[in-house]
């Protein structure tokens, strides 16, 4: 996780205690990393990238 990344995490929550941390932070993560649009893909989210790519090689 990127500094930037981290930050932006731990602006969002607050946490109880290290599990409640644990639970929140994967969270987060999951959707950053398959959710959110990233500029080395186009600005489009890593599913839609692999829907791209998967439909490039049946084609």
């Amino acid at each position: 996780m990127s500094s930037c990344s981290r930050d932006e995490c731990l602006n969002e929550h607050l946490f109880y205690d290290l599990e409640d941390a644990r639970r929140k932070i994967e969270d987060w993560h999951e959707r950053y990393n398959n959710f959110n649009p990233h500029s080395s893909l186009g600005m489009i989210t890593p599913i839609e990238f692999a829907k791209e790519q998967e439909t490039m090689l049946v084609a």
